[in-house]
């Protein structure tokens, strides 16, 4: 079963959090390693202004590099007229949350990926400069 994969999953994107280099980006991945698995969405959602509301502050402006987490950050916060139809199998309100997870969950992996790669190829540059000396 998927539930023995709970706890190494969130190390893993908690460790992931070592890589970020900006402050948003921290606090994103305490937020998805904390709402992983939760099962409160409307009330989980409210715990995505933290990661919003600093990014705002620190980025200062739109840019193609962060134009598409900003707005994938404001969506579970934005109170959509989406409300589940009664005696629905499907809750709209649980797949809008599953997909801003699955967003999330990709731009940390990614990103943490990236600057993991970026630190061994700086490393190794160092490490060659200091090899020919």
């Amino acid at each position: 079963s998927f539930a023995k994969l709970n706890l190494p999953m969130t190390a893993f994107i908690l460790l992931c959090g070592f890589a970020m280099k900006k402050r948003w980006e921290k606090i994103l991945v305490c937020c998805v390693g904390m709402l992983l698995y939760s099962f409160q969405y409307p009330y989980a959602a409210i715990f995505f202004l933290l990661p919003l509301l600093s990014m705002i502050h620190e980025e200062q402006e739109l840019s193609p590099q962060n134009a598409f987490m900003f707005f994938a950050l404001l969506l579970p916060v934005l109170w959509l007229p989406i409300m589940d139809v009664e005696g629905s199998e499907l809750s709209l309100i649980y797949a809008r949350f599953q997909i801003c997870m699955i967003i999330y969950l990709l731009y940390i992996i990614i990103r943490a990926f990236k600057e993991i790669v970026h630190l061994c190829l700086k490393t190794l540059k160092l490490f060659n400069a200091r090899a020919d000396l």
